[in-house]
């Protein structure tokens, strides 16, 4: 668990931004759940769950309905995580870049659309972060934009502050590592947005090369 200083943008989510956006969506929130759409096609044990991103815990919710998985998230909004509490569902307060949870906590890490508010001076911290909770022979399931062209605009709300939304091939930064394979995706037709869904294994197969005898 990290005690870095928080990023400006992550500062600003957890100031206010993240409940105003939270009081804004509310009542559209949870009306698309293509994680739960993928998971009716292909199934995974989904064992202890966590849920980064997890505003309301709305989704936790029907997963642990579903699935009889333990479940816990992360939000920035402290409203949505007292109505969360409110539905018997644990969100701590907090953003991606510093999960308080130990080593190797959690059967299943979600990335429920969040990523895309995450600060480039973040990036690296998440990777690790999630990969540090995440068990060997756990998945990690990404929803989020996806696009050829990494790019970046201004995030309308509050547009007088320095926040930007970030559109990457979010799952490469995961992808790189040997360790991590991907286990299904599927792409939603009009909205430039996909879920991934990846497996970590440490045993991985590494290619060993002879070390040369002088």
């Amino acid at each position: 668990m990290s005690n870095q200083t928080k990023s400006e943008q992550a500062s600003i989510f957890l100031d206010h931004l993240g409940d105003s956006w939270y009081e804004i969506n509310k009542n559209d929130i949870g009306k698309r759940d293509p994680i739960s759409d993928l998971l009716d096609k292909e199934p995974i044990n989904l064992g202890s769950v966590l849920e980064v991103g997890a505003c309301n815990g709305w989704r936790l919710v029907k997963l642990r309905a579903k699935y009889g998985c333990t479940v816990v998230g992360l939000d920035p909004s402290q409203l949505a995580a007292k109505d969360a509490a409110d539905k018997g569902i644990e969100v701590k307060i907090g953003t991606a870049d510093s999960l308080p949870w130990p080593n190797e906590s959690f059967d299943t890490v979600i990335l429920g659309f969040c990523l895309y508010v995450v600060t480039p001076e973040d990036w690296f911290k998440v990777i690790a972060e999630t990969d540090r909770v995440l068990k060997d022979g756990g998945h990690l399931i990404i929803w989020d934009y996806t696009t050829p062209r990494s790019f970046k605009r201004k995030l309308n709300r509050e547009a007088h502050l320095p926040t930007f939304m970030y559109h990457v091939d979010w799952p490469v930064a995961w992808l790189f590592n040997p360790m991590y394979r991907k286990v299904s995706e599927h792409f939603l037709a009009g909205c430039s947005e996909m879920v991934t869904v990846m497996k970590k294994l440490k045993s991985a197969p590494m290619l060993e090369m002879a070390t040369e005898q002088k």
